[in-house]
């Protein structure tokens, strides 16, 4: 558990490479290098609000959207999108 984004973030290089979950990701989960040789940490926001925005202006490359098919599903929830992952 780290107190802050900022001290998580300086310990990511030794953890592995991010890739961050959003809805207004536009490369697909399918299509993203989920393998990289260094290890992945995948980052997920809360059900409500998401990331920060900071966050997509920093990491805009390594951010993966889930498609959803359906007119009818607005979102998935935390949990079934962190078992898809």
């Amino acid at each position: 558990v780290w107190p802050d984004w900022e001290t998580f973030a300086a310990e990511l290089p030794k953890l592995g490479v991010p890739f961050f979950f959003s809805k207004k990701a536009t490369q697909l989960l399918w299509d993203a290098d989920l393998a990289p040789a260094e290890g992945t940490v995948l980052i997920f926001g809360a059900e409500t609000t998401g990331l920060p925005e900071e966050l997509h202006a920093r990491y805009a490359d390594r951010f993966v959207a889930m498609p959803i098919h359906s007119p009818h599903v607005r979102s998935l929830n935390l949990s079934n999108s962190v078992a898809i992952a």
